[in-house]
């Protein structure tokens, strides 16, 4: 999209275009590399600006936990989603923990990412495994629990800071108070156990909306 020129994004705008979704997968120029992502970070901001200067919101997602470094990358990249806050602050974050994809074995520095996984489809349906195909909540040998803690919790004080458009759950009360509670954790960078930011949100929840079709629905007369 950079390489559109202003007159074609005034025209995607004018459209009706609202947020466009963008893999920008990492804050580490060499760790993009390393995906042959044939993208740069310094490219990742100035999408950031762009979008902001005609109003369209750009959703990023990034993919932490390199095997190599997990923990220097996942600093690094969080540190680049500040910047890109500062760019554009109407951005929204989607983030996945690095998970290998089964038919491609290699080699991280010391680390197989694949040792110990399942060899067939069929093992790759259990439930041991499900989190790890869905890239819900992956068990990496590489990646300990305090690692997803931090990334989780940098989630929960962004996200509180400056709520998601996509959040449709959460009463306007609960996002307000949020914000509010949030911002002095943002501005010092710290993210750590943020319980009450957490119960402000769990006590602001809309109820789900359970509701099941066809074959599905239970209890129907």
């Amino acid at each position: 999209m950079l390489r559109f020129p202003d007159a074609t994004w005034e025209a995607i705008r004018r459209s009706g275009l609202a947020m466009v979704f963008f893999g920008a997968e990492s804050g580490s120029d060499e760790t993009l590399a390393k995906m042959s992502k044939r993208l740069t970070t310094a490219e990742t901001l100035a999408v950031a600006e762009k979008t902001r200067r005609f109003g369209i919101v750009p959703e990023f997602s990034f993919v932490l936990g390199d095997p190599d470094d997990p923990e220097g990358d996942i600093e690094t990249t969080l540190a680049f989603v500040r910047k890109l806050k500062r760019v554009n602050p109407d951005m929204e974050l989607i983030t996945y923990f690095y998970t290998p994809t089964p038919q491609r074995r290699a080699t991280y520095g010391n680390v197989d990412p694949l040792e110990g996984t399942p060899e067939t489809l069929e093992e790759w349906t259990e439930p041991a495994w499900v989190n790890w195909s869905t890239h819900e909540d992956p068990a990496l040998p590489w990646l300990p629990a305090r690692l997803k803690a931090r990334v989780q919790d940098f989630e929960r004080v962004l996200k509180s800071r400056f709520p998601s458009i996509h959040d449709a759950r959460t009463r306007a009360w609960g996002k307000a108070l949020a914000r509010l509670l949030a911002r002095g954790r943002w501005e010092r960078e710290r993210y750590e156990r943020p319980w009450l930011l957490k119960s402000v949100r769990k006590l602001a929840r809309l109820p789900h909306d359970r509701q099941l079709y066809g074959h599905l629905r239970q209890g129907a007369a």
